[in-house]
């Protein structure tokens, strides 16, 4: 069995009920003050790093003469410090690539926490490429793993912690090839075949449900379907252009404009009769349906049996995310399967020979719109519509179509 990957240190979260900002750590809740302000994300990612380093001081505060002796924990703490004020400029902000580098940094301290800077080299970097394959890590994350170690010493050199034949000594450590090790393979993420989405649909809350399609006709990536808000949407012309204020290639200054055509206009058109700067796909939008639904199909009068309680308002967010995003769509393609299997049950039909759903993820919805764009217009139409600055990104998402290929073979092969 694979072992989970935990991050060291826990995410920030929102208490509700005073605003503030909180994380349970050691059976404990720790407040950072309130979820807005800057100051919170500051006390917070100062928290992070003291964890992380155990307490000890940070390398940014030691003296000069004192850096010589510096420890793999104090380093690691350093970079954590850093990477938590550059990467999440908006208090309460959480960004995938800070978690990432903390399962760099857990990956580097479970064996060599307290090695000195100066004497961990490729062979400790061997060691851990070694560990990590004997725990079940795919071939590619045990090379995303070693990389973003690499990274890690790489800004110690920028910062002048760490010398710079160390880095050099860290970089002759070859990643893993495919074939040449015993690490096992991810399967690449493919495009989701209509009918499975069209299965699926059902099943689905509507707002999701709504998500879906649009991404499905729009190709835009599942964070920019979530931050989609009607201040964002330009509807001067017939195709409605959406600038997501902010992007995965904006910290690089490159804009974003999406293509938003008459059918995907159609589906968002309800969703904008609303205050310009609030979300168009709420959690509390959905339950807020889901639980008016329930009202409709209720049998027994009100005066009887159970009634509706809670506030669908209060418990949902304003805002789906990505992990949200997904985990409805889940959801929903195990509710399918389930139905599917009680069906076979009740006809008398072998389990085996059940037709299930497998399970897809909102991102193969770009694969699968990156493949027909190409496929029916050509690369560059895909490579523009998915906004990628190079072609062979593109080629990544939209699978290469062989019917091409099939027609040489059948007038010369």
């Amino acid at each position: 069995m694979v072992r989970k990957v935990k991050n060291p240190v826990p995410n920030l979260k929102l208490h509700k009920a005073s605003g503030r900002a909180y994380v349970h750590h050691a059976g404990k809740r720790i407040y950072f003050g309130k979820w807005s302000k800057a100051t919170t994300t500051e006390a917070y990612n100062r928290w992070a790093a003291d964890l992380l380093s155990g307490g000890k001081p940070l390398a940014s505060d030691l003296v000069e003469e004192d850096r010589s002796k510096l420890a793999v924990f104090e380093l690691g703490a350093a970079y954590l410090e850093w990477a938590a004020g550059h990467y999440c400029p908006k208090p309460g902000q959480r960004v995938t690539h800070v978690d990432k580098i903390q399962r760099y940094l857990k990956a580097l301290l479970q064996c060599h926490r307290s090695v000195l800077v100066e004497k961990f080299g490729p062979v400790a970097l061997r060691r851990i490429q070694d560990r990590l394959v004997a725990e079940g890590y795919s071939r590619q994350g045990v090379n995303d793993l070693v990389k973003g170690i690499r990274g890690c010493f790489k800004w110690g050199v920028s910062r002048e912690l760490v010398s710079a034949p160390i880095y050099q000594a860290l970089c002759t450590v070859a990643p893993l090839h495919y074939g040449r090790t015993t690490a096992r393979e991810c399967q690449p993420i493919k495009p989701i075949a209509d009918t499975v989405v069209n299965a699926t649909l059902p099943a689905l809350p509507e707002v999701v449900a709504d998500m879906v399609m649009l991404q499905r006709l729009t190709g835009m990536r599942p964070g920019e379907t979530c931050k989609l808000r009607p201040c964002d949407l330009d509807r001067s012309e017939d195709v409605w252009l959406y600038q997501p204020p902010d992007h995965k290639t904006r910290h690089m200054g490159r804009d974003r404009v999406i293509c938003i055509g008459p059918r995907a206009q159609e589906i968002l058109r309800p969703y904008l009769l609303r205050p310009a700067e609030l979300f168009c796909f709420s959690p509390a939008d959905s339950e807020r349906r889901r639980r008016a639904k329930q009202h409709e199909e209720r049998r027994t009068p009100l005066s009887c049996g159970t009634k509706p309680k809670g506030n669908p308002e209060g418990q949902a967010g304003d805002q789906y995310d990505t992990t949200s995003y997904r985990h409805a769509i889940v959801r929903a393609v195990n509710k399918v399967n389930r139905q599917r299997k009680d069906q076979a049950k009740k006809d008398g039909i072998d389990l085996d020979d059940v037709e299930l759903l497998p399970l897809w993820s909102p991102n193969q919805l770009r694969h699968a719109a990156g493949t027909a764009i190409r496929r029916q217009f050509g690369l560059e139409s895909a490579q523009v519509v998915l906004g990628h600055a190079k072609a062979d990104v593109t080629q990544v998402y939209a699978e290469r179509d062989n019917e091409l290929a099939r027609e040489v073979a059948r007038r010369i092969g």
